[in-house]
């Protein structure tokens, strides 16, 4: 999957397409079963409003709100506890880091300007979660 533009608040009802943060334009490699997963709801629910984001609520991308509600939403019907998007972040970051991925290419997958301004002491073993 091509990683190059992102929605990005600018208040929380707003957002605009932006390039990634920090030059951190990536190609980022998928399992089989999760590109099915993604191309039968593509199919579904085929890309809409004027930038076809793959994912939108009504044809409006995301923002802070719509998407914070959404995932609350979801993560009471699963019987999730308080686990927030910023979190998912982390477990994936996690996840780089337990398979030994170096600072830096954990910087980039996470789009930070450095590895120092990641917040390491929130990176956890992803079998702690």
């Amino acid at each position: 999957m091509s990683m190059r533009r992102q929605s990005q608040s600018q208040v929380n009802s707003k957002t605009v397409e932006v390039s990634p943060k920090y030059e951190s334009a990536r190609t980022v490699y998928l399992p089989d079963e999760l590109v099915r997963v993604l191309a039968a709801h593509v199919e579904k629910h085929p890309p809409m409003g004027e930038q076809r984001w793959p994912f939108s609520l009504n044809g409006y991308v995301y923002n802070r709100n719509s998407a914070g509600n959404q995932w609350r939403s979801l993560r009471a019907k699963v019987g999730m506890g308080a686990f927030d998007l910023h979190d998912v972040r982390h477990y994936f970051g996690s996840g780089l880091n337990a398979d030994g991925c170096d600072v830096v290419t954990v910087q980039n997958a996470l789009g930070h300007s450095c590895g120092l301004c990641a917040d390491w002491g929130r990176f956890v073993s992803v079998n702690q979660r």
